[in-house]
């Protein structure tokens, strides 16, 4: 995979915001803050977490979408 993917950007963003959701700190701006806004995504840590979890799993699926057998 491509470092520069944006696939890999959100991986490394699930990753850092699940340490902040059990309470890791980190100077400057919090993965929260910016994930929030990137993604103009809302609510709590655990909320914006997930959300960034079903966009991850999306990117992940194949296009165009398998037709069911």
């Amino acid at each position: 995979m491509n470092p520069t993917d944006p696939r890999v950007r959100i991986a490394v963003l699930v990753g850092a915001l699940k340490l902040e959701v059990l309470g890791m700190k980190r100077r400057g701006r919090s993965v929260y803050a910016i994930v929030k806004d990137e993604f103009g995504l809302r609510g709590n840590k655990k909320r914006v977490l997930e959300q960034l979890q079903e966009i991850k799993e999306r990117l992940n699926e194949p296009y165009p979408p398998q037709a069911e057998r």
